[in-house]
């Protein structure tokens, strides 16, 4: 065998300085990872926040669409009542005039004075 002259203090030493050694790099991992899991977190939120605004925009603009879409539907039946009170008021204007002329038609026509009153009636 061979020969050494290793105390039990050189023995020491050393097992304190791995042992130094083992807890620095057990550190060193540890912080890494601590600080891994803080960019993820950060990443993973900002990502979520984005997502957020995004669907908020998103809703947003559904909204609006919405609204717009009902003003138009709005306008389209205020639209369509102004067209029917128009068609009401020409159909009015028309049967008024058929009705001159009917009458004046009668007055030169005695034989179609029966006529209009059936007409005047309906």
């Amino acid at each position: 065998m061979k020969n050494t002259n290793i105390t039990i203090n050189d023995l020491a030493k050393s097992i304190t300085s791995l042992a130094k050694d083992v807890k620095d790099g057990f550190e060193r991992v540890d912080k890494t990872i601590k600080t891994e899991v803080e960019n993820l977190a950060i990443m993973t939120q900002n990502e979520f926040n984005d997502n957020a605004k995004e669907h908020q925009q998103m809703r947003d603009d559904n909204a609006k669409e919405h609204k717009q879409m009902r003003d138009d539907i709005r306008e389209i039946n205020h639209q369509t009542i102004e067209v029917r009170k128009e068609i009401k008021t020409y159909k009015q204007d028309q049967d008024k005039t058929n009705m001159r002329v009917i009458k004046i038609d009668c007055f030169e026509l005695p034989n179609l004075r029966k006529r209009v009153e059936v007409l005047e009636k309906k």
